[in-house]
């Protein structure tokens, strides 16, 4: 089992055995290039190491809510890591890592500059980058359609589809309102988005020749 955890001074990546509970060992998050001298502000219910962390085949990822981004083996030690600058979001960084095939996705949701990122889960380096429209603190899915992999993400208004390789739009949705932090779900065919003081919805996938084409199903209010 492994986790993160952080506070005003300390970055640390936790690994635990999974039948007892023992720690196995505990890898301090330091030293990394670009890493910001100042602090974010964030909230106390966020933190530091609000999302979790991923793990992919013998790596595992963290990131943390000042940009500070890491990749480690099951052992603990570092492959590579990379700043990706200082989050600007006014609660604090909480959107969890995902991992496909090779890629390792950031939700990089944020006031200024927000982006969907895919990395190369092996060595870090950017494979290609989605420009997004608004914040949102919500967390990424990989799932199968009967119209391939699908990459869907929650936004502040909308509910978003990419190709989870290359990276292209699929489909958007607009449904969403407020500060949005649940992610998306999907079970046979529908997307389920939900936030609190806004309406949830189930969003019905169909294709029209080559064209994913999202329909608002039903809307729950209460």
């Amino acid at each position: 089992i492994f986790m993160s955890g952080a506070d005003e001074k300390r970055r640390e990546i936790y690994c635990f055995d999974a039948d007892s509970g023992n720690l196995i060992w505990t890898k301090a998050v330091e030293g990394i290039k670009g890493a910001p001298t100042t602090l974010p502000k964030v909230t106390e219910e966020t933190g530091f190491a609000a999302p979790s962390m991923v793990a992919h085949g013998n790596q595992v990822s963290a990131i943390f809510a000042d940009g500070n981004l890491v990749t480690l083996d099951l052992d603990g030690n570092v492959i590579w890591s990379k700043n990706l600058g200082t989050p600007q979001n006014h609660y604090g960084h909480s959107s969890s890592l995902l991992a496909y095939d090779r890629l390792l996705y950031v939700q990089l949701d944020q006031s200024k500059d927000p982006k969907l990122m895919a990395l190369d889960m092996a060595t870090g380096n950017q494979v290609w980058v989605a420009n997004r429209q608004t914040i949102s603190w919500a967390s990424p899915i990989v799932v199968d359609t009967d119209f391939g992999k699908q990459l869907i993400l929650n936004s502040e208004t909308t509910v978003d589809s990419y190709d989870p390789l290359a990276g292209t739009m699929l489909w958007t949705q607009e449904c969403l309102s407020g500060e949005v932090a649940p992610s998306p779900t999907y079970s046979n065919g529908v997307v389920f988005s939900a936030q609190e003081y806004a309406t949830a919805a189930a969003i019905q996938l169909a294709k029209n020749d080559e064209t994913i084409t999202p329909e608002i199903a039903w809307e729950f209010d209460e």
